[in-house]
C-alpha cells in the first residue's frame, strides 16, 4: 500500500543541488513535475528513470542514489522490488546517518509496509520515540503513520500502533483536531477488518461528532457516515443507521442518470432449484428509496434467467439502504435501477 506521501522528494532536493546539471537531476526533477501533476504512473515512471541515471551517475553507495531508490520503492506496489531497492540502501543510510539518525525513519517505514515478517517497525518506534518523546504528540503522528503503513504487512501489529497513537494525537488541543479524527478512523478501520463491530461503531461515531464540532467538511466524515450505515444495520440498530443515511444524502448530491450506490448490501443467495441446473441470468429493477433510504418498492425491467431469481432479488434488495436524495434542503423519494447478475464460477 502506498502511503502516499512523498517524504523522499523534500530530502532530495537538498543534496542533488549540486548536481543541477547532471542527467539524474534533470529526471529528478521531471518526477517532481510529475508529481504536482498528478501524473499516476507517470510519476512511477519518472521516479525508476532517476534512480537508474543516479545508480550510474552516483554510484550504489552513494547517499543519493540510496535516496532516489527509497524514492522509488515509495511508487511501487511490487514487494520483492521494493526490498532488493530498500535493503541495500538501508546500508548506505546507516554509515551515512548513523543507526539512531531520524533521517531512517521513512526507509524503516517503508521496509516494513513492503515486508510481512520484519521487525523493521521496532526500529522505526525506537528512533522515533528517541527523537520525540514516547508520550509526546509528534511521536502519535509517527505512530499513526506506521500503522497506516502495516494494514496489509501486519495488521495485528498495525492495530496496536495505531491504538498506542491515538490517546498521544488526541492531548493536543483537547483532541479538537483533523489529526484526532483521522486517529480514530484509522482506529476503526482496524477494528472493523477484525470484525470487532461495537468497537468501529464507537470510532467512526467520534469521527462523526467531531466534525460536527470542527464545522467544516472532510472526506474522512463523508467516509465514517458510510462506514457506520452497514455495521449498525448489522446490529439491527436501523434507527441509527437511517441518520447516516440522510446525512450522507446531504452531502453527495444523487445523480439521476447513474445507479445509486448502495450504502448497505445484501448478497443475494442463489436459488437452490437453478443452482442445481447450474442456470445462470440477470436480473435488473427498478426502485424506489424513500426519503429515509429504504427501498420502498421494485419494479421488474427486465430478467434473463428462472423465475426463482426476481424472488431472491426482490428479497435481497428490500435489505439495502441507500442515501437518499434530497431537494431545497429535504429528502425526496427518489428512483434508481439496479442489475444483479446470477453468474458461476
Amino acid at each position: 500500500m502506498n502511503s502516499g506521501k512523498f517524504i523522499a522528494p523534500l530530502l532530495l532536493s537538498l543534496s542533488l543541488g549540486a548536481f543541477a546539471q547532471g542527467d539524474a537531476a534533470k529526471a529528478y526533477q521531471s518526477y517532481l513535475d510529475a508529481v504536482e501533476a498528478g501524473g499516476g504512473q507517470q510519476i512511477t515512471q519518472a521516479a525508476r528513470l532517476a534512480f537508474d541515471l543516479g545508480s550510474k551517475e552516483y554510484g550504489k553507495d552513494s547517499i543519493n542514489t540510496a535516496k532516489l531508490a527509497l524514492n522509488l520503492a515509495n511508487h511501487t506496489r511490487d514487494d520483492t522490488e521494493a526490498l532488493a531497492l530498500l535493503q541495500p540502501a538501508l546500508e548506505v543510510f546507516q554509515r551515512s546517518y548513523g543507526n539512531n539518525a531520524i533521517e531512517l525513519l521513512d526507509i524503516y517505514l517503508a521496509l516494513q509496509q513492503h515486508s510481512r515478517r520484519a521487525d523493521y517497525h521496532e526500529e522505526y518506534v525506537r528512533i522515533s520515540a528517541s527523537h520525540y518523546g514516547e508520550s509526546s504528540y509528534t511521536h502519535g503522528l509517527m505512530l499513526m503513520d506506521l500503522a497506516n503503513a502495516m494494514t496489509h504487512s501486519n495488521p495485528r501489529k498495525g492495530h496496536r500502533y495505531a491504538r498506542m497513537a491515538l490517546p498521544l494525537v488526541a492531548q493536543e488541543k483537547g483532541g479538537k483536531t483533523v489529526q484526532r479524527a483521522e486517529a480514530e478512523f484509522l482506529n476503526g478501520l482496524y477494528a472493523q477488518g477484525f470484525d470487532r463491530t461495537d468497537e468501529a461503531i464507537e470510532h467512526f461515531e467520534t469521527v462523526v461528532a467531531l466534525f460536527r464540532e470542527l464545522d467544516y467538511s472532510h472526506p474522512y466524515a463523508l467516509a465514517a457516515h458510510s462506514r457506520l450505515v452497514p455495521l449498525l444495520e448489522k446490529k439491527d440498530r436501523s434507527d441509527e443507521a437511517t441518520a447516516h443515511c440522510l446525512a450522507i444524502g446531504q452531502m453527495v448530491p444523487w445523480q439521476d442518470d447513474i445507479e445509486a450506490t448502495p450504502l448497505y448490501r445484501t448478497p443475494p443467495r442463489w436459488p437452490s432449484a437453478a443452482l442445481k441446473r447450474r442456470q445462470e441470468g440477470a436480473v435488473v429493477m427498478k426502485l424506489t428509496v424513500d426519503k429515509q433510504g429504504f427501498v420502498s418498492d421494485t419494479e421488474l425491467l427486465d430478467n434473463q434467467g428462472p423465475k426463482g431469481f426476481v424472488k431472491e432479488t426482490k428479497k435481497m434488495v428490500s435489505q439495502w439502504r441507500y442515501a437518499p436524495k434530497f431537494e431545497d434542503g429535504k429528502p425526496v423519494e427518489a428512483i434508481t435501477t439496479v442489475r444483479i447478475d446470477y453468474k458461476l464460477n
